[in-house]
C-alpha cells in the first residue's frame, strides 16, 4: 500500500539512518581507498614535493572512525631508502604542543623542540619506513608521547616492502593494521611551486592504517592527526605535511627555513593554515519518534516545546520537574564497536528521584512515529531487553553503566528507549511517561 506523501515524509529520516550506517561499514586496509567509505578528503597537498616526485610524496589524507579503530590513509609515496612517515595523534585532553624528545625511538629524539599548530598537543607517535640495508622490508614503530612507552614492529609485511599486514602487540593492546601500495604514478609533480589540486585527489593509493581507539586513550571526540615525510635521522623534514604549507614553499629542513642543523625544531605556528586534519567521531546513533506532533500525536495534547530537540512528550511543571516543557530527552555517546562496548545512554529531563527503565528492542513502533504509552509513546518494541533500572539525580539526568550490545554482532540494529514515573509532573495522569526513541546501527 502507498503511504500518503505526509507519511513517507516522516519516515525517511529514520530509514536514512541505517541506509547510511550501512554504507559506511566498508573499510578494508589494503593500501587503497577504492571501495572505502571513507568519504572526501580531510586535506590535500596544497605544495609540489621536494624530495622527489613519485618517491616521497602525500598527496591526500583521509579518515574515518569505524569498529572501535581510527582508519587512515594516506595516499602518495614513501621512498624505501629509510625517509620516515611521521604521524602524529592528538586523541585525548593534554598531550605535547612543543616535543619533549621523549621516548625518543629510533632516534625521534631529533625532533626535540618541534612545535605544532596552536590547538594541537600529540599524545601518539607512529614511525612508518620501507626498507633496512638493502632489504625489502616494511618498519613500524608506536609511542606515546612523553613517557618511555614504544613498541618496534619489523617487517610486517614478511619479506616485502609492500602489501598489507599487522603489528604484534605492546603498548599498543590491538594489532595495529598497516599496509602500503606503492603504485601510485600521478599526484603532484616534484618542485616547490603550488601543487595541481585535482592531481592529488586523484590518487587512490599510498600507506593506511587502522589503530584501536582502545590503544588511543579511548578518545570521545575528535581526533586531530599531524602528518608529513621526514628523512631517516628524523633530522630534515621535507614539505610534504598533511595539513598541507602554503605554496611556494621548499623543503623545511631542520629549522623551517631548509637549513640543516641536526635537530628539527622549526615552529609550525610560522606557517599560515592547520597542519593538522581532524577525524569526527561520528555520533554513537540517531534519535527519532519526537513527541513535537510530527509523528503520532502526544495522548492528551501535551507535545513538547523542541526546546530539548528530539525529546518525549512534555511533562507537567512541578517542584521536581526538569525542563517539562522539552520532555526526556535519550542521547548516546561512545563507539558503535561491539569489541569495544564502550557505548553509554544518557536522559536528561526526567523527574528527580524517580526510578526509570532503560531498554533495548529490535523494532520501531508504527514505523518510528510511535504509539501512545502513558503521558508518552512507546517508539520502541517486538523483542525487548531490560537493561538497567537506574534514578534520576537532582538534575534529572540518568545514565547506563551497563553493556549496550551484549549477545549483537555488527550490523544488528537496535532500539532504545527510557521508561520512568513522574508523579509529581504527569499531564496526564498516567504517572508514568517515555523519553525519545534512539537507533544504533553496531559495528566491530
Amino acid at each position: 500500500m502507498k503511504l500518503p506523501s505526509s507519511r513517507r515524509a516522516r519516515l525517511l529520516p529514520f530509514a536514512g539512518l541505517v541506509l547510511g550506517a550501512s554504507a559506511h561499514a566498508q573499510i578494508t586496509v589494503d593500501g587503497t581507498i577504492a571501495g572505502d567509505a571513507y568519504g572526501g578528503a580531510l586535506g590535500i597537498q596544497s605544495v609540489e614535493t621536494g624530495f622527489g616526485d613519485n618517491f616521497s610524496e602525500l598527496d591526500a589524507v583521509y579518515g574515518a572512525i569505524y569498529g572501535g579503530r581510527l582508519h587512515l590513509a594516506l595516499t602518495g609515496n614513501l621512498e624505501n631508502n629509510f625517509n620516515k612517515l611521521e604521524v602524529f595523534i592528538d586523541s585525548v585532553p593534554g598531550g605535547e604542543n612543543v616535543l619533549s624528545g621523549t621516548p625518543g625511538n629510533d632516534n625521534a629524539f631529533n625532533m626535540t623542540g618541534l612545535r605544532f599548530d596552536a590547538g594541537f598537543g600529540a599524545d601518539y607517535h607512529l614511525i612508518l619506513r620501507r626498507g633496512f640495508s638493502g632489504v625489502s622490508r616494511f618498519d613500524v614503530d608506536f609511542s606515546q608521547i612523553g613517557t618511555g612507552n614504544y613498541s618496534s614492529y619489523g617487517d610486517v609485511f614478511g619479506g616485502s616492502d609492500t602489501g598489507a599486514g599487522a603489528t604484534g602487540v605492546g603498548i599498543n593492546a590491538s594489532p595495529i593494521l598497516v599496509a602500503y601500495d606503492g603504485s601510485n604514478v600521478a599526484g603532484v609533480l616534484g618542485g616547490s611551486a603550488i601543487a595541481d589540486f585535482s592531481a592529488a585527489l586523484a590518487v587512490q593509493t599510498g600507506t593506511e592504517l587502522g589503530i584501536s581507539l582502545a590503544d588511543l586513550g579511548s578518545p570521545s571526540g575528535a581526533i586531530r592527526v599531524c602528518a608529513f615525510v621526514n628523512n631517516q635521522d628524523h633530522n630534515y623534514a621535507s614539505n610534504q605535511f598533511l595539513g598541507g604549507v602554503p605554496a611556494p614553499q621548499g623543503n623545511l629542513g631542520s629549522d623551517g627555513n631548509g637549513t640543516f642543523t641536526g635537530v628539527c625544531n622549526f615552529d609550525l605556528n610560522n606557517f599560515a593554515g592547520d597542519q593538522y586534519v581532524t577525524v569526527a567521531m561520528p555520533a554513537l546513533g540517531i534519535a527519532y519518534c519526537n513527541g513535537n506532533g510530527s509523528g503520532t500525536a502526544c495522548p492528551c495534547g501535551n507535545d513538547n516545546d523542541g526546546s530539548a530537540g528530539v525529546a518525549g512528550c512534555a511533562l507537567a511543571s512541578g517542584p521536581n520537574c526538569n525542563n517539562p516543557g522539552g520532555g526526556v530527552t535519550l542521547r548516546g555517546t561512545g563507539t558503535r564497536s561491539v569489541s569495544l562496548d564502550d557505548a553509554v545512554l544518557h536522559v536528561t529531563g526526567a523527574q528527580s528521584g524517580q526510578p526509570g527503565l532503560f531498554f533495548r528492542a529490535d523494532q520501531s513502533v508504527l514505523g518510528g512515529n510511535g504509539q501512545v504509552f502513558g503521558d508518552g509513546l512507546r517508539c520502541a518494541g517486538g523483542t525487548v531487553v531490560r537493561l538497567q533500572i537506574t534514578a534520576a539525580d537532582a538534575t534529572g539526568d540518568a545514565q547506563t553503566s551497563v553493556s549496550l550490545s551484549a549477545g549483537l554482532v555488527p550490523g544488528d540494529v537496535r532500539r532504545f528507549q527510557y521508561w520512568c514515573r513522574v508523579p509529581g509532573c504527569t499531564p496526564c495522569g498516567a504517572g508514568f511517561t517515555t523519553s525519545n526513541g534512539y537507533v544504533v546501527v553496531f559495528e566491530p
